[in-house]
């Protein structure tokens, strides 16, 4: 897990067993690390206002300050929560829960709304910028987008062929993208006229282990293509490396700064990746690493062919 703060000056990493490390996204250095009080991290986002929210073992639904890992706040919902996003407005997170419902959660007062039923456990779930929608896919092939603050079935969105692994919507809350293993990229229509409509299928990407659209939405970033992240020309299918990573570690997890200008990385060996993108190609500009030890090691403006496949590591 791998999440920009909102003003993008720092990158929080968190692991499965409780650990988060906080990085200078400017300087390109290690700041600090603490862990959660209890539980296996299931996931970890940042509010808008740079409270961190996390998600443990139990529903633990923690919001922490960053500056010292405090806990400042805690809930523990009446639902099996497994994934969340927040909403734009930082009142309220979309959980997905292990019992398939779809649920609004206040964190003020860890008040609990039910939004809907996906059927099957919830891989994962995404909150439109515009905070309208919410989409959630679970073990089965269809997509279902949900209004989050309107009582009513949700649009079923069918085609992946496969269960989809990664949601995502643009910046204008007009498309969605999924990516699964064996689907490829598939890009939704969300504009009122013509919504739920499947524009485009990108066959050529598998096994995406994270998908963010860029500050145009011309372009996708995809990690798990060859242990690199890659951007997708969305028009064309083109795909180009982003990041040279060592053979020691695959990307599990990217995110992109508010401007959309950064890239971040984090590889299976711990290795974070701090990726300069051009404001108009979204092409690699430059990058440099951070080492789990806190050494940065400068990135070449060339990102060199893919190295072999990674060892095991630690879960992210």
């Amino acid at each position: 897990m791998i999440e920009f703060t909102p003003g993008g000056q720092q990158v929080a990493v968190g692991y499965s067993d409780g650990e988060i490390q906080i990085f200078d996204a400017v300087e390109g250095r290690h700041e600090r690390s603490f862990r959660i009080p209890s539980g296996a991290l299931f996931d970890l986002h940042y509010a808008p206002d740079g409270t961190l929210i996390t998600l443990a073992t139990g529903s633990q639904l923690r919001l922490l300050d960053p500056a010292t890992g405090d806990v400042v706040r805690s809930f523990q919902p009446a639902a099996p929560l497994r994934n969340f996003a927040v909403t734009p407005n930082g009142e309220s997170i979309v959980a997905g829960c292990d019992d398939g419902r779809i649920v609004k959660v206040s964190l003020s007062t860890g008040e609990l709304t039910l939004i809907g039923q996906h059927g099957r456990a919830i891989t994962t779930v995404t909150v439109s910028p515009n905070g309208r929608f919410a989409a959630t896919a679970a073990s089965d092939p269809i997509v279902n987008l949900w209004n989050i603050d309107v009582p009513a079935p949700p649009v079923g969105l069918v085609g992946a062929g496969s269960p989809p692994r990664q949601l995502v919507f643009s910046g204008d809350s007009l498309r969605l993208a999924s990516a699964g293993l064996e689907s490829g990229i598939l890009l939704w229509n969300l504009e009122p006229d013509r919504i739920g409509v499947l524009e485009k299928r990108i066959a050529s990407v598998s096994s995406a282990k994270a998908l963010l659209f860029d500050r145009t939405a011309r372009n996708a970033f995809v990690a798990g293509l060859n242990a690199f992240v890659h951007r997708i020309d969305l028009a064309t299918g083109a795909m180009s490396p982003m990041t040279s990573h060592a053979a020691d570690g695959s990307v599990r997890d990217i995110a992109l700064s508010s401007d959309g200008l950064m890239l971040a990385a984090i590889a299976r060996d711990g290795i974070v990746t701090l990726i300069q993108v051009a404001p108009d190609s979204s092409n690699a500009v430059r990058h440099r690493e951070i080492r789990p030890d806190g050494a940065l090691k400068p990135g070449p403006r060339t990102v060199p062919q893919p190295p072999p496949a990674a060892e095991p590591g630690r879960e992210l």
